[in-house]
């Protein structure tokens, strides 16, 4: 579906060895917050969170806690 005003997803990631992360160019990072290129691995749990904006029509990344 389309995504509305502000939508927020979460997106969480266990795996048993460390992997490499990709995003396609519907996502965005900040100058402060950029996106990760890694999990931790060790099936710890990763935790990625991101909000719509229709303006830039991107995910932007808002928040991450690694390592649970």
């Amino acid at each position: 579906g389309t995504p509305g005003v502000n939508q927020k997803i979460i997106i969480r990631v266990q795996c048993t060895n460390v992997q490499t992360l990709s995003f396609d160019t519907s996502f965005a990072g900040s100058s402060d917050l950029g996106l990760p290129t890694t999990t931790t691995g060790s099936s710890k749990y990763d935790y990625m969170g991101f909000m719509w904006n229709a303006t830039s029509s991107k995910w932007q990344f808002i928040a991450k806690n690694f390592g649970f």
